[in-house]
């Protein structure tokens, strides 16, 4: 098992670099993904998890450590157990590593 956490890095000049941390230990399987992988603050970016049991019924993602809501809730993509959730990088944002994770309602998270 592995578990992906998703990682904004906001340079100082406004650009943002979405990458993926290290793989670390998991809970539950859960596959993440960060579109587009360069943003910069006031920038619309997609979080999208597909969790590992197909018929999970929510998904979640974190935002506080970025300034956002605490519990932000995903919308369902597809049947198969996808979500994705939209936000903008808040125009305050500092440079700095910011990380955020995904739960779904199977247990399953990023």
């Amino acid at each position: 098992m592995k578990i992906i956490t998703r990682a904004l890095s906001v340079a100082a000049l406004g650009a943002g670099l979405l990458t993926a941390a290290p793989p670390g230990p998991a809970l539950a399987d859960a596959d993440g993904e960060v579109i587009p992988s360069v943003a910069a603050p006031g920038e619309s970016v997609i979080f999208s998890i597909e969790c590992e049991d197909t018929t999970a019924t929510s998904a979640t993602l974190f935002g506080a450590a970025l300034g956002l809501s605490a519990r932000i809730p995903m919308t369902q993509t597809r049947t198969d157990g996808t979500f994705e959730a939209a936000v903008n990088v808040p125009s305050g944002t500092m440079p700095g590593d910011y990380e955020l994770s995904m739960e779904c309602s199977d247990g399953s998270s990023t």
